[in-house]
């Protein structure tokens, strides 16, 4: 199975600029635990989670209405391709220790996959088992 048949490309994304509390209401509104941070042409900058806000933002006492998404977001990101196998994310994800993997083609963000989005198929449960065993092992995700 690809990626382009399983990734969700319904995609909330902000921009380096947009401040935490736009990113964290887009959070909320959209229930998803993390934001792309794109460009103008959703070329992928980074990555922000509910986790990096919280960490990297709150608990050191800075205000979100003025720390930006480019002040919190992970930069170092392993990407995907539409037409990547789930087995190649899976072991994409286990080795960078993530849950989500953003899909990018021509150079522009297209979807995301998640291991939710793998569990809902049951021929990958081995897969996914692994893959959440191999992320489990470090508490830091990236």
């Amino acid at each position: 199975m690809k990626l382009k048949e399983i990734m969700n490309t319904d995609l909330k994304w902000v921009t380096p600029e947009t401040d935490l509390v736009k990113t964290a209401e887009i959070m909320q509104k959209y229930d998803i635990g993390v934001v792309p941070v794109c460009n103008g042409d959703k070329h992928l900058l980074g990555m922000v989670t509910d986790r990096d806000i919280v960490i990297r933002n709150v608990a050191t006492g800075k205000s979100p209405e003025n720390t930006y998404a480019k002040d919190v977001m992970s930069s170092v990101i392993k990407t995907g391709t539409p037409n990547m196998t789930v087995y190649e994310a899976c072991d994409i994800m286990s080795e960078w220790q993530v849950r989500r993997l953003p899909i990018v083609e021509n150079d522009a963000l297209v979807g995301i996959v998640s291991l939710g989005d793998i569990a809902f198929d049951s021929d990958f449960d081995i897969e996914v088992s692994e893959c959440l065993a191999d992320i489990c092992e470090c508490h830091d995700e990236k």
